[in-house]
């Protein structure tokens, strides 16, 4: 008997399984191989071999221990397939377009605005320049579209991170995910030392499901099972011998040990066993295809890709203003006119304070991969806030009921300022700072963007806090003004509107551990009493970060 996918018998099972581990090709997809006569690089991927274009390349992602060294006559066994030319998390454009993506995780996300660099860790002081990769065009398209990026976007590339306990998250674009145990830590960041955050700025992240294991990797269960994993499932190897035969004695000894919790994060897939001539199926085996028969799989037929959102961080009271909102239909079926509609809310309510009906609907049918485009006129309200304003795309089934539909949501944090305000227009803050070194100079240039207060420079001080409004970290006594003050302008003793003052202070990182830190500044015109709103909000935040 042949057998077939969903009824697999025990000489097809024997034949595919042997085929794909236990002929000359003996590793599984995801498995990083290393000459030992060139000491080049090597990826497995469906039954065949991916070289990295560099050594560079292959080490910006992974550690020469993750690699098993093998013969080129081993190699050899594979057919070549296209190498590997660009590594995780890196900033590419085409000769086509000046249009940058971040490649990440198999997907592209293109970088949306002037500031979006920000939000990768480029700053205009850098010194270094910003050199993006260039690659073919069709290699581009052939990538899947991700979430674009913009200066709101947080932790695109990813960061691990913790707070006081022992918990470890890995965060990208502002959703934390738990690492379960140790397994985590160790096969998918290699036992990467985390950033330590504040628990305030730790708890403002959404919580997201937990990680799984990635591919490539190896470990041991709690009842002493040896699994790898290889194209998003797990994958029972049956005996210690072959463990031992594929991945090395010393290997297999020091595999860690993934929790019950953790492995069933991950879909199972058929086990590797047979590695000698009897062909017979497991006792009371039953393959992954056999337990799903029976199961019925819906899937909504609705889906949007988000594409652009073009709405002012700030607004004067009253202030008028039009809200462009962008998806691209990438579901089974058409978005219908006037059964399609974006919705706007305000953070925990079910109204807008921007529009007074905050469900549009869409005015003409969008089909497949096509864009849905949303024009609203907004209103600012009368009082100075900071208000988290959703847009949504919602939907309309059959029955004539109205849903959210997936990968919609979007928001954007719109600031109603008082008239007092001011842009910060240039600064040298650095992106990171020695533990322990001199104190660093900055200096901030601060645009007064108000329509008619003039600003006395030695009553307009500039605050620094910490990320939970404690007192900063970098508190230099010998320069500041008093410990939640930095300095007020130098260069003028009036700040006229329209015109930039500049403040010097230091930043003291001795006696500061190695860790994340959140500054957060804010102004005040001391003899006014007035806030000052910086960049259209009451405070301006960045990241900083103190290595060893």
């Amino acid at each position: 008997y042949k057998g077939d996918f969903t009824g697999i018998g025990g000489n097809f099972f024997f034949s595919r399984v042997w085929n794909e581990h236990f002929t000359e090709r003996i590793y599984p997809d995801d498995t990083l191989l290393k000459d030992s006569s060139t000491g080049e690089y090597w990826k497995i991927e469906k039954n065949k071999r991916r070289k990295f274009a560099s050594n560079a390349v292959y080490l910006k992602d992974h550690a020469d221990v993750d690699a098993i060294v093998v013969t080129p006559e081993r190699l050899s066994f594979y057919d070549i397939a296209e190498p590997i030319t660009i590594a995780n998390n890196t900033l590419v454009k085409t000769d086509a377009s000046a249009v940058l993506y971040l490649i990440s995780d198999n997907l592209k996300h293109r970088l949306v605005g002037d500031s979006a660099l920000a939000s990768l860790g480029f700053y205009l002081a850098d010194a270094e320049p910003i050199s993006p990769i260039l690659i073919n065009k069709e290699e581009l398209d052939e990538l899947e579209e991700g979430e674009p990026i913009t200066e709101q976007s947080i932790y695109p590339k990813g960061i691990l991170i913790k707070s006081d306990s022992a918990a470890i998250y890995y965060v990208k674009h502002g959703i934390k995910h738990l690492l379960l145990d140790e397994s985590v830590w160790r096969e998918n960041f290699n036992g990467e030392e985390p950033s330590y955050v504040s628990q305030a700025t730790l708890n403002s992240y959404s919580i997201g499901d937990p990680i799984a294991l990635w591919d490539q990797a190896l470990v041991r269960s709690e009842d002493n099972k040896i699994y790898v994993f290889s194209n998003g499932k797990k994958k029972r190897v049956m005996s210690e011998s072959i463990a031992q035969k594929v991945y090395g004695i010393s290997s297999i000894s020091a595999l860690p040990l993934a929790t019950q919790a953790v492995l069933d994060l991950t879909e199972t897939g058929d086990p590797i066993d047979y590695i000698d001539d009897t062909v017979q199926d497991p006792a009371n085996y039953v393959s992954y295809a056999d337990k799903q028969q029976g199961k019925t799989i819906v899937k909504n037929p609705f889906y949007a890709l988000f594409d652009i959102l073009d709405a002012p961080k700030v607004l004067l009271p009253g202030a008028k203003a039009t809200v462009i909102v962008r998806w691209r239909n990438r579901g089974d079926v058409s978005w219908p006119a006037g059964q399609t509609y974006l919705k706007m809310i305000d953070e925990d309510h079910e109204t807008s304070s921007f529009v007074e009906q905050n469900r549009i609907p869409l005015e003409k049918t969008v089909t497949y991969n096509m864009l849905a485009t949303f024009e609203v006129p907004i209103s600012a309200p009368k009082d100075p806030q900071k208000i988290r304003q959703w847009f949504i795309l919602e939907y309309t089934d059959g029955s004539g009921n109205i849903y959210e539909m997936p990968g919609s949501l979007k928001y954007q944090d719109i600031s109603v300022i008082g008239e007092v305000s001011g842009e910060i227009v240039e600064h040298n803050l650095p992106v990171a700072i020695k533990a322990n070194s001199k104190p660093q100079h900055v200096v901030v240039k601060i645009k007064n963007t108000s329509q008619s207060s003039v600003w006395t420079s030695s009553r307009a001080a500039l605050g620094l806090a910490g990320g939970d409004d404690s007192e900063s970290v970098f508190y230099d006594p010998r320069d500041w003004i008093d410990k939640q003050t930095v300095g007020v302008p130098v260069n003028k003793t009036r700040i006229a509107p329209g015109e930039i003052g500049e403040i010097k202070f230091t930043l003291d990182p001795r006696n500061v551990r190695p860790a994340t830190y959140k500054l957060v500044f804010s102004m005040e015109l001391r003899d006014k009493k007035s806030i000052v709103y910086l960049n259209g909000d009451e405070k301006w935040e960045l990241l900083i970060r103190v290595d060893k």
